[in-house]
């Protein structure tokens, strides 16, 4: 494992920390090293499973026995404080120096840090050691404790004032509790470690308390990466089957291409057909025309059977040029046909596209409360505390639908169409909802038309929905949060 040096320029650091600066170590960093220099109260060096994980084990009577013994040493933590000063972060226990660096800082903060402090990473340093060795020079009164003092006070000052109210152990504990079941835990937890009124067993259960949060923190990313897998499944089957579609429709696109072209050429030949057959109908007047000057003699006999002869050719040109009008009509009927099938084509790839964006949109998301923006298609879905109903589809989704709409500020009913839910109770859960959505391929038919008879009544907004996927689900929820918006905009116009 690559490792870094600290370079500290003399001038910039007191004279008790210029020693600190660090260099390769053969050693690595332990977060719970044993300082048998800077010892805790309370703490020996045998005990429960926990004294073997970390090296502690604490008891209260071992704590009020050994801060008598420790006195004023910086690493002592007596179980009640007289002063009213908070504790400076070189103050604070070394064995907590680890979780407030990793919960309460950023590595984009300790990069700030050392660069006001001078510090100099090698390029392919492992964040590991890096938090390690800020751990250590927290522990220290020098320059980098002060700089991490000073960007925690300014960064949680909020907390640190809603903190400051508390008078006694038992209000820090109760604002400590209020912000762990809110989920905000860096702030209060900073505030916790440098309240003048905290006590040993009070910092000890919050450690304990950030640990396991850590390991929750961990398991919860796994089972989005397995929710993110599948849904990266489902849109590989979505994208190929929009491939297919689009096969489909080149190949229709080039049948009617060559049909065009196959029209055309016989149009063409139809017309030079045509031409030929005017030019026999004017020889056959110049025939005409030559026969009443020879009525009488050999010539006419010869002009009329040949004039019997044209006459035969031209009505058969006649027959065959009726036969190609017929046939060139039903082309036309062929042709207008096929362009009615594109623009049906044309109309499903374009809701498959919509569709698709939809579900990249909740893949980019990765059902993940951090985020509700669409990614690159530029789209944010927020119901601002709208009800949508949801009438009909299939029981084993709903719970994802309900997830996702209370995901986008919104509140979710659901009515099955009368399977299980009584039709009774349709009209109500219409009468609450703002927008209502409709998979009309599952669901009755009898629910469907009510529905949209009452929205139609109520001027509320009605979404067919193509199927009962999650993707039509997510594109009906976009349309009806803009058809809502258009309402309220042409209602305050």
């Amino acid at each position: 494992m690559a490792q870094f040096e600290f370079s500290i320029a003399p001038e910039e650091v007191p004279g008790e920390s210029r020693d600190a600066s660090l260099s390769r170590s053969p050693e690595p960093f332990l977060p719970y090293k044993r300082n048998d220099s800077n010892p805790i109260p309370g703490i020996s060096d045998s005990g429960s499973d926990l004294a073997g994980a970390v090296g502690l084990s604490v008891t209260r009577r071992s704590v009020v026995e050994r801060s008598r013994l420790h006195g004023s040493r910086r690493a002592g933590i007596p179980e009640t404080v007289s002063t009213s000063r908070r504790r400076l972060l070189w103050e604070i226990w070394d064995g907590y120096h680890c979780s407030i660096c990793g919960t309460c800082l950023s590595f984009a903060e300790f990069g700030k840090i050392a660069g006001k402090a001078g510090f100099q990473f090698e390029a392919d340093e492992s964040e590991y050691v890096i938090h390690g060795h800020f751990v250590q020079l927290a522990t220290k009164p020098g320059r980098v404790a002060r700089l991490i003092q000073k960007v925690l006070d300014r960064k949680y000052r909020k907390a640190v004032e809603c903190f400051r109210r508390a008078k006694s152990d038992e209000q820090v504990a109760e604002l400590w509790a209020r912000a762990l079941s809110q989920g905000d835990v860096p702030g209060p937890y900073w505030a916790l470690m440098t309240h003048p009124r905290t006590t040993t067993a009070l910092m000890m259960r919050a450690f304990g308390e950030v640990h396991m949060l850590s390991h929750l923190a961990g398991a919860t990313n796994r089972a989005d990466i397995r929710r993110l897998r599948i849904l990266e499944g489902e849109r590989q089957e979505l994208s190929e089957q929009l491939a297919d579609a689009r096969r489909r429709l080149s190949e229709r696109e080039a049948a009617h291409r060559r049909l065009t072209e196959d029209c055309d050429a016989e149009r063409r030949e139809l017309t030079n057909r045509l031409q030929a057959a005017r030019a026999v109908a004017k020889r056959v007047e110049h025939v005409e025309e030559r026969l009443r000057n020879y009525e009488d003699g050999a010539a006419v006999r010869t002009l009329s059977a040949r004039n019997s002869e044209l006459e035969s050719e031209l009505e058969a040109a006649r027959r065959e040029l009726e036969s190609e009008s017929r046939r060139r009509s039903h082309l036309q009927c062929e042709l207008s046909a096929l362009s009615a099938a594109h623009r049906e084509v044309s109309a499903t790839v374009r809701e498959l596209n919509t569709e698709c964006d939809a579900l990249e949109f909740l893949v980019r998301t990765g059902m993940d409360d951090s985020t509700d923006d669409a990614g690159g298609s530029g789209v944010t879905v927020d119901l601002c505390g709208r009800r949508v109903a949801y009438v009909g589809g299939r029981a084993g989704i709903v719970s994802h639908f309900r997830q996702l709409v209370e995901r986008l500020n919104g509140h979710f009913i659901h009515h099955d169409g009368g399977i299980e839910d009584h039709e009774g109770q349709l009209g109500r859960i219409l009468g609450q909802a703002d927008v209502v959505l409709c998979p009309v391929d599952c669901v009755s038919h009898r629910a469907s038309l009510r529905a949209k008879r009452f929205c139609k009544r109520t001027a509320k907004p009605f979404v067919p929905l193509r199927s009962a996927g999650l993707s039509s689900f997510v594109t009906g929820l976009q349309r009806g949060v803009t058809e809502i918006d258009r309402a309220l905009e042409v209602a305050s116009g």
